[in-house]
């Protein structure tokens, strides 16, 4: 009469003895959030910087003097990135999604409620990349041409970003970098076990995919700059 798994009697105890952990995790995760987007900042004022000076080979104590240097204008791009973004999220899904959902989700449009939402979801992906593409190039404009205004330059960006050579290169390089981490997630859930070697393997396979990322944000970033540097 034995079954395989954890009794829900055995799971409940877990949840009430780790419950202050559990209730912990929330808050945790906002400031790795936090810590990681700062030190975003940090990556993206270097890997600029570098590019533009022509510095070969790199080295960690130039990387983080640039990244020190322009970490304020970079932090400041992100900002309105994120009030931009947020401005547009609540117009596509409170203004135009609560005033059609009536409409959508009546009996005698059962489907078109699951569409609507989709195309909304499809909306708000185009402008995140759309504004991502956008603050990059916000950010490759302070640094090449020095400048200081973040919002001038993410409005600038916001119109660099509908070139087709910038959707180009930043497809060229996170179309690669995203079909990668996508294989090394299949590669990451097929790695079971407990042991030593399971463990190293792990380590070793989010190790590869975070090269990967940065690889790919460096790219972005240096053709972008390139870009830019050919109009001085």
């Amino acid at each position: 009469g034995w079954q395989a798994g954890l009794d829900p009697g055995v799971w409940q105890d877990v949840r009430r003895d780790l419950s202050s952990l559990f209730d912990g995790l929330t808050f945790i995760h906002f400031w790795v959030a936090i810590v990681a987007w700062l030190f975003g900042a940090v990556a993206a004022g270097g890997f600029l910087g570098t590019a533009v000076s022509g510095e070969n080979p790199v080295r960690v104590g130039a990387f983080l003097t640039h990244g020190a240097k322009w970490f304020g204008r970079m932090l400041r791009v992100g900002i309105v990135f994120g009030c931009l973004y947020y401005i547009v999220a609540r117009l596509v899904l409170e203004a135009w999604g609560q005033s059609v959902h009536p409409d959508e989700f009546s009996a005698a449009a059962a489907t078109s409620g699951w569409w609507g939402d989709r195309l909304r979801e499809l909306v708000l992906l185009l402008c995140f990349f759309w504004f991502r593409m956008a603050g990059d190039q916000a950010r490759a404009d302070l640094v090449v041409f020095g400048r200081k205004g973040a919002l001038g330059a993410s409005l600038r960006g916001l119109g660099h970003a509908l070139r087709p050579r910038t959707i180009v290169t930043a497809l060229a390089f996170g179309v690669p970098a995203f079909v990668l981490l996508l294989l090394l997630g299949f590669v990451a859930q097929r790695l079971t076990g407990d042991g030593t070697i399971t463990l190293i393997l792990l380590f070793v396979v989010f190790q590869v995919a975070v090269a990967i990322r940065w690889a790919s944000r460096a790219g972005v970033l240096a053709a972008f700059a390139f870009e830019r540097s050919k109009n001085t």
